[in-house]
């Protein structure tokens, strides 16, 4: 039970600390970083499904989880600065 609870919260506490920061200053980060995610989703995604009955499927799912995390938190910040840009139209 406690394992199952740190895997969930590990791509929570990857995702934080590293991307948040990176994306404030990079210029176009957040979309960078949607593109990035998306695409590294889809190699996870082909990776896992050659690897089913393998050992190296619960990295992969772990890496899967990451991106996942990364994508909502990029996604969570373009959305509402699309919203308002449009606003000020």
């Amino acid at each position: 039970m406690l394992l199952y609870l740190l895997l969930t919260m590990a791509p929570f506490a990857v995702v934080s600390p590293v991307i948040g920061p990176a994306l404030d200053r990079a210029q176009g980060g957040r979309r960078i970083m949607l593109v990035f995610c998306t695409a590294g989703r889809g190699v996870m995604c082909v990776l896992m499904s050659r690897h089913m009955d393998g050992l190296l499927l619960f990295p992969e799912a772990f890496t899967l989880l990451v991106l996942q995390k990364g994508y909502a938190v990029a996604k969570g910040a373009v959305v509402p600065h699309m919203s308002t840009t449009k606003a000020n139209w």
